[in-house]
């Protein structure tokens, strides 16, 4: 396997590299706001400020009374209160949505890359049709019966002369039907059905570590979604996050390095 790093990346891959990174600047600037605001609030029931700096948001039109504002800092400092479980959970659920996205972006985007869905699936059918021909016929006669022990230099002389012919053998002809099957699950891809579509449709090779981190976090995402309750907190998030970008990063080098290839060039064209 070729390990080399490939120096480019999908638009899908920059697409949901700034997201993540918006978030990641976004619970910077929380962690960073609330405290402040709490130190405020300390100050001027302390006397030392006798005003609050007013909200860009959600502020009231009108003069605040010192009253008022008592109540105010009352209020905010009960919607303070765990904030950083709170922001741990919602960093997690963009993430993981990001993620889900950028698989669906990136599998778009390559069969953008191909012509779209009606070119591809016929750029897959013509290799089909290009299986007829008298000299195809000719050596796959040879191979159309049962392996047999005494056969075995005809069978591999005339394998090679087919694959050297570009002969696409039974096992890579239902290729047409799994790009048509990969299009109309794409639609309505589950996230439990990402490893396997992975996997199955673009043989990429995902660890058990790897599927059952994946699982983790999906099942984690779902309680969040679904108002469970869920113990996390900004490191653990940040460790699930890298775990994301990992398979992110994986999923990015696999395709443009095996998948990303044109195909618009025919066999024998002039050269450039």
């Amino acid at each position: 396997m070729n390990n080399k790093i490939l120096n480019i990346h999908t638009n899908a891959y920059e697409k949901w590299k700034s997201q993540t990174q918006d978030t990641f600047e976004f619970s910077v600037l929380v962690c960073s706001a609330v405290p402040t605001l709490k130190r405020n609030i300390q100050l001027f029931e302390k006397g030392v400020i006798d005003t609050m700096t007013k909200a860009d948001h959600y502020a009231s039109k009108e003069e605040v009374s010192s009253e008022r504002q008592t109540q105010m800092n009352t209020e905010l400092k009960a919607r303070a209160v765990g904030y950083k479980q709170k922001l741990a959970k919602y960093t997690l659920l963009s993430n993981f949505s990001f993620f889900e996205s950028y698989i669906h972006d990136v599998i778009y985007e390559f069969i953008d890359s191909h012509g779209g869905k009606e070119q591809l699936l016929s750029n897959a059918k013509q290799k089909t049709l290009e299986n007829d021909n008298r000299e195809i016929e000719k050596l796959r006669r040879k191979i159309r019966r049962a392996n047999k022990v005494r056969s075995y230099q005809q069978y591999v002389s005339a394998s090679n002369k087919l694959d050297g012919l570009g002969y696409r053998f039974p096992s890579e002809q239902f290729s047409t039907y799994g790009i048509k099957m990969l299009i109309e699950r794409l639609s309505n891809l589950r996230s439990v059905e990402i490893p396997d579509l992975l996997s199955d449709g673009f043989s990429l090779d995902l660890t058990d570590q790897e599927i059952s981190d994946f699982h983790g976090i999906r099942d984690i995402r779902n309680k969040i979604a679904h108002g469970d309750p869920v113990e996390l907190d900004l490191r653990g998030v940040a460790n699930k996050c890298l775990i994301i970008r990992e398979i992110v990063k994986k999923v990015d080098q696999h395709l443009l390095r095996y998948f990303f290839i044109s195909e618009t060039f025919p066999k024998g064209a002039e050269k450039i």
